[in-house]
């Protein structure tokens, strides 16, 4: 396994750290209770990760650029 595909074990570690940690009567954090403002914070956190290893990809990258030597079939 590629060292870059152990960032998709950073999202869920947070949210299960960010449960246990949120749980406290706390400010609200931009206007949400701190639980939901770490889940939402969980959900971009998820989606930057998996874009950063989407575009780290370089199968993926072969193929988003049509140089893989594939044929298309007709």
């Amino acid at each position: 396994m590629k060292p870059i595909y152990l960032l998709g074990f950073v999202p869920p570690v947070l949210n299960v750290i960010g449960a246990l940690c949120s749980r406290s009567d706390q400010p609200f954090v931009f206007g949400m209770p701190p639980m939901l403002a770490w889940v939402i914070g969980g959900v971009l956190a998820t989606s930057l990760v998996m874009q950063i290893i989407y575009l780290s990809d370089k199968r993926d990258a072969r193929r988003r650029s049509g140089s893989c030597g594939c044929t298309e079939a007709k």
